[in-house]
């Protein structure tokens, strides 16, 4: 079948296949060389303080020689439990240049959490912000696998001045002390051994990293990624939309994340600076813009909102900015959105791609100049997107035609950790099965509907719960909201949404206010026929809606 999308690549000026400036090497290796190419210029910039490319290389040659001394052996499996700071960067190179399987934790994680993934990985060693230790300290007799603790503080790389406002969270002094069995790594980047670390005979298909899934379907699962993966996907910020090596890039989005984590390494493996923030905070992130005159900046919906809607929008400068992508995530990225941001910035924001944790994220692109709203961009090259049957996963369907997303390229996955079962059910003949549903149309561009499994038919028409949630945030007084479906005798099954307000309106609106509401502005079949207001809405670590336990409580309700 002819890949409509292709056509596109000419008038865009990128490859059908990516160009490395190295080659194919492992992303610490291609750190190592940049040292090497941009020396003192400034990698990352943190309220202040430049991390030049050479100074990063030297401290996760730091880092890795330190894992070398604790008896850590190629394959063994490392922990990265840290907040935003340079200490989780260098951490991450370190950790790979040391041979080992990198595993970042959640910094959301509880104890539950952390112990499940921390055993089912085996990791051997964690390295950790120490405000995170409590939750570590509790479960710390339950996970026999590990055999030491290093720790940083978020303060150790401030400058004396900050030249932002820093999270209250961020800002306690250092939590553990002397008598504690766990090692200081500002102890390590002061006097450690930064002996450049022994090149390996590198497989790029061997595995780098466990990034474990986020749980809607059951307990997390390790997605085994390459070192492939794990280059090609942020390297395709130089294609899919032009960061070079003068763009100052924001990075706010957490470094835990597959998408956040994306973002940080672009900035290395292309050669730019960026300016490093814990939390994508509005006045920080309007503060740092304006100081270092920021070109690139990927957000989320909600904080292109916050940023355009912010009383003190006036003082800042940021009229440099060149791209801004963001996801939907509670609001969508659309028109409306993009030019209420371009009024604020004089930036317009789309949105920025498609992807999951199994394909190391970011799998399409969104031509900026030829923005589909609504869709979610073209493939990357490289790339393969099908969609097929859901009653028949090996039928292609056509073009126009509604299915299963499922694919294809150097960013999937190798498996799930210790999953045979759960690997062979999602790998089909080199596709990943994403249980999204899809369309791609006649341009090439995909458009995402929601999890299959989550689907609700209403008189036998799909209706989306993620499509009556994008709806119903139009409505000013819903903060946030969640859909799922109940049985009906007459329609089968019927939308139900759970309701978060925003704080001027509680107590204010009405459930059958809000049921006209949507009557009067969603197809019948979308519209909710019950409404159900609560304070929260059940989460994941990773701050997806888990859907999966309002089911529950409504099936328990029904007594089934």
């Amino acid at each position: 079948m002819e890949r409509p999308w292709y056509k596109w690549y000419d008038k865009l000026g990128i490859p059908n296949k990516f160009e490395y400036p190295y080659g194919k090497i492992p992303g610490h290796e291609i750190l190592r060389r940049n040292a090497l190419r941009y020396g003192d210029k400034p990698g990352t910039i943190f309220f202040g303080t430049e991390i030049s490319f050479k100074e990063m290389d030297k401290m996760s040659d730091q880092v890795a020689n330190y894992l070398i001394s604790k008896g850590v052996k190629r394959g063994d499996r490392v922990g990265l439990y840290m907040y935003n700071c340079p200490e989780h960067i260098a951490a991450h190179f370190g950790i790979l240049k040391a041979g080992a399987i990198l595993c970042p934790l959640n910094v959301l994680f509880k104890e539950m959490e952390l112990r499940y993934q921390i055993n089912d990985a085996g990791m051997v060693g964690i390295l950790m912000s120490d405000a995170l230790y409590p939750a570590i300290k509790k479960v710390r007799p339950e996970i026999p696998t590990v055999k030491f603790l290093a720790y940083t503080n978020f303060n150790d790389f401030l400058p004396a001045e900050p030249v932002a406002p820093i999270p209250e969270t961020y800002t306690t002094p250092r939590y553990i002390t002397a008598d504690e069995d766990i090692d200081d790594l500002y102890e390590v980047f002061k006097n450690g051994d930064a002996t450049p670390y022994k090149f390996l005979d590198w497989d790029m298909d061997e595995v780098c990293m466990l990034e474990y899934t986020s749980g809607t379907s059951g307990m997390p699962k390790g997605a085994m990624l390459s070192h492939l993966a794990h280059i090609y996907k942020p390297y395709a910020a130089y294609y899919a939309w032009g960061v070079r090596d003068f763009d100052v890039y924001v990075t706010a989005m957490p470094f835990y994340h597959i998408a956040g984590m994306d973002a940080m390494l672009a900035t290395w493996y292309i050669g730019c600076t960026a300016l490093l923030l814990p939390t994508p905070d509005p006045v920080g992130l309007m503060t740092v813009m304006d100081k270092y005159k920021a070109t690139f900046f990927y957000s989320l919906a909600p904080i292109n909102h916050a940023i355009a809607a912010h009383p003190d929008l006036g003082k800042y400068d940021l009229s440099s900015l060149r791209v801004c992508t963001s996801s939907s995530f509670v609001l969508p990225v659309n028109e409306e959105l993009s030019e209420k941001f371009r009024k604020a910035t004089g930036c317009p924001v789309w949105e920025s791609s498609f992807g999951l944790t199994e394909t190391h994220t970011l799998d399409t692109l969104m031509p900026y100049h030829m923005v589909k709203w609504g869709a979610q961009g073209i493939p990357l090259p490289e790339n393969d997107i099908i969609i097929t049957d859901t009653e028949d996963p090996k039928k292609v369907l056509p073009y126009g035609e509604q299915g299963e997303i499922r694919i294809k390229g150097p960013g999937n996955f190798l498996g799930y950790w210790n999953k045979p079962e759960a690997s062979e059910e999602a790998l089909i003949d080199g596709y990943v099965r994403t249980g999204d549903m899809g369309m791609i149309d006649e341009d090439g561009y995909l458009f995402w509907y929601g999890r299959f499994k989550e689907m609700i038919k209403v008189s036998g028409v799909s209706v989306f719960p993620e499509d009556v949630e994008s709806l119903l945030s139009f409505n000013e007084a819903v903060a946030e909201s969640a859909v799922i479906p109940v049985p009906d005798e007459r329609r089968g099954e019927v939308v139900k949404a759970f309701v978060v307000l925003k704080e001027g309106f509680k107590g204010k609106v009405t459930e059958d206010e809000l049921k006209k509401w949507s009557l009067d502005n969603m197809s019948p079949h979308k519209a909710p026929r019950y409404i159900e207001f609560r304070d929260a809405l059940p989460k994941s670590g990773t701050n997806k809606l888990l859907r999966r336990e309002l089911r529950a409580e409504e099936a328990d309700k029904r007594g089934e």
